[in-house]
């Protein structure tokens, strides 16, 4: 799950190299962001909406997720606690 990928504990070098890609992209005025990177956000949302099932709810979450990743990379994570409890809002478990 996205979410939990993008929890401070995690190591997901991808997800971290992709990340980087965009930050150094959007630091240096570029209007827009490598094609590398939409497709890589197009596969997530593929990814997530099928293990959720609903293509809303997954880009809700790969969003939530991005926020989650940039508090991370930028010193500022959330306590795993914290996004435990996210996790558990957004995508309920099955009891």
């Amino acid at each position: 799950m996205w979410l939990e990928l993008a929890s401070p504990n995690t190591q997901v070098i991808e997800v971290y190299r992709a990340m980087d890609v965009v930050l150094k992209a959007l630091s240096s005025g570029e209007s827009t962001l490598p094609k590398a990177v939409a497709v890589r956000l197009v596969h997530w949302d593929e990814l997530l909406a099928g293990e959720l099932g609903d293509a809303d709810q997954a880009l809700v979450v790969r969003l939530v997720g991005d926020g989650l990743l940039l508090n991370a990379i930028s010193g500022t994570p959330l306590a795993q606690e914290r996004v435990t409890a996210l996790v558990d809002h957004l995508v309920p478990r099955p009891r």
